[in-house]
Parts: C-alpha cells; sequence; structure tokens
C-alpha cells in the first residue's frame, strides 16, 4: 500500500495559524475576565454608596433630626469609636469610608449626594 506523504500530520504554516487562533481565544477570554471584575467591582461600590446615602437619609427622618445635624455629626475622614453616637448609626458609613476612595459627600446640598474614585472616574449617587 503506498503511503501518501502529504496527509501525514500538519504543516508548519497550519499549525502557526492555530497557535494565533487559540492566543486570540485566551486574550478574548483574559480581556473578558478583567471587564467582568471591573464591572463587579463598580456596581457593589454603586450599591455600597447607594445604600450608605440611604441609611444617612432615613436617620435624619426617623430620628428627627435635620441633614445638616446628620452631617455635622458624621466623622470626615475616620469611623467612629462606637458605632451609635448621638443615636445615629454609622455602621454604613463606615463601610462606605473603608471601601469607597476620595469619599466626598453633602447631605444638605439639594439633592444630597456621596461622590467617590471608581476604576472608570468619579461616581456620584444622588437622592
Amino acid at each position: 500500500m503506498p503511503v501518501n506523504h502529504a496527509m501525514l500530520g500538519f504543516t508548519l504554516l497550519e499549525l502557526l495559524i492555530g497557535l494565533l487562533f487559540t492566543a486570540l481565544i485566551v486574550l478574548g477570554i483574559a480581556h473578558y475576565f478583567l471587564v467582568s471584575t471591573q464591572v463587579h467591582l463598580i456596581i457593589q461600590q454603586e450599591a455600597l454608596a447607594a445604600r450608605t446615602l440611604e441609611n444617612l437619609l432615613l436617620q435624619a427622618h426617623f430620628n428627627g433630626q435635620s441633614e445638616a445635624a446628620i452631617q455635622d455629626s458624621l466623622p470626615s475622614n475616620n469611623c467612629p469609636n462606637e458605632a451609635f453616637v448621638n443615636g445615629l448609626d454609622f455602621t454604613h458609613w463606615c463601610q462606605a469610608l473603608k471601601e469607597l476612595p476620595q469619599l466626598n459627600y453633602s447631605l444638605t446640598s439639594v439633592p444630597a449626594y456621596l461622590e467617590w474614585q471608581s476604576p472608570t472616574g468619579i461616581k456620584r449617587i444622588q437622592r
């Protein structure tokens, strides 16, 4: 039986094209994971900021204090030693200070807002 050498194995060009396609697929998957990780972080930061702002505004409403009084009670860049200060719960605030870089806020402006530096730029939540 004669052996046809053209039908045995791969040529070097076929191998290189296969490796190129494999490398492109791996790069695509790596890019997808990078983007999905950034999106996940942004979603977590937005949820934390919204929850923190809602919590502070609800405390102002239910404690009978004004937003200005709440804002004056907030420690600027540190977490208080106790969770409750002047009847206010700072649990969400302390978590936001840890997780949201360059946190900025105003409860007395209309609308009230929290602002921070996210991976894609400055983000702002308003209520």
